[in-house]
């Protein structure tokens, strides 16, 4: 799970206001929502409020790391940047059900069946 922060800046550059949200979230709940699956969708948010999920900044690293992949890859946004933040945040792993990801050598990507 990442949190994504966008910042409003003054004409000095002082940060004035930042909102937050969760990313991982709201990627994964789409397809049970396309197809009503409402014990899916449930479980996803079940997951998600667990104590074993670790929400993590998206920094300066994880945006450079994201748009080596997207360079190197033709990553979409959302899988690179859930995939450098898995690496700089030193997961052992990504889990996906996307086997594109694969191609990924910074770190071991899963595929899920």
């Amino acid at each position: 799970m990442l949190t994504q922060a966008e910042y409003t800046y003054d004409g000095d550059g002082n940060v004035i206001e930042m909102i937050t949200r969760d990313r991982f979230h709201e990627a994964s709940g789409i397809g049970p929502y396309r197809t009503g699956d409402q014990k899916t969708v449930a479980d996803f948010g079940n997951f998600f409020k667990s104590p074993y999920v670790t929400r993590h900044p998206i920094t300066a690293d994880v945006c450079e790391q994201a748009a080596r992949l997207r360079a190197q890859f033709n990553f979409k946004l959302p899988d690179a940047l859930n995939l450098a933040a898995a690496a700089v945040y030193g997961c052992d792993r990504n889990l996906t059900n996307d086997a594109r990801l694969t191609r990924c050598t910074s770190i071991t990507v899963e595929v899920l069946s």
